[in-house]
């Protein structure tokens, strides 16, 4: 198990255990120049997303361990930067309750698909999930770093649309996972 734990992928998707809490806590308690640590901490979470698996595959490093920690990382991670968007007025709480309900159901769904002795593994919703919230997250972090306070009207229409619809690609991804598992297998003709 030790093994399967410390391998190059794993340190790389434990990058965003980290940077989640350090952005949640930039953001909500800023200084000067704060925001231009929090972009480049998130784009940083969003290329060790892409590259924790890439590099897992190829150095045939795929483990048990690292299916469980890197949804894990990235659920923290994500959900650490919308709960700083709710603090800080730029998210409703019906949002985030779609964001973290559907990280929280498919964890459980996973053990569920288990006891059934089926695999509910990575799927294109969930893929589409990840790049809608990390644009909206991007998004409206890089509009503050670029622009502050100047044009709000742009800035809350700018969070409302980039919110919605990445709520809206989030519940699709936890309705797919559901029907994944809970609809009956196919019978063999």
């Amino acid at each position: 198990m030790a093994r399967e734990l410390w391998t190059l992928p794993n340190a790389i998707t434990g990058y965003r255990f980290a940077a989640g809490p350090l952005c949640l806590l930039l953001l909500v308690y800023p200084f000067a120049g704060s925001i231009w640590l929090v972009l480049a901490a998130m784009i940083l979470a969003e290329i060790s997303d892409a590259l924790d698996g890439y590099v897992a595959r190829s150095a045939r490093q795929v483990t048990k361990v690292g299916k469980i920690l890197d949804p894990m990382a990235d659920g923290l991670y994500r959900g650490s930067v919308f709960i700083a968007f709710l603090v800080l007025g730029w998210m409703p709480l019906w949002m985030l309750a779609v964001v973290l309900v559907r990280d929280v159901a498919v964890s459980h769904l996973r053990e569920f698909a288990e006891a059934r002795q089926q695999t509910l593994g990575a799927r294109a919703s969930g893929k589409w999930k990840a790049v809608a919230q990390a644009v909206a997250q991007l998004g409206i972090v890089g509009f503050v770093a670029l622009f502050g306070g100047h044009y709000p009207a742009v800035f809350t229409l700018l969070c409302k649309t980039v919110l919605t619809v990445a709520t809206l690609v989030t519940a699709y991804s936890f309705v797919d996972y559901t029907l994944s598992v809970l609809a009956p297998a196919e019978t063999a003709r």
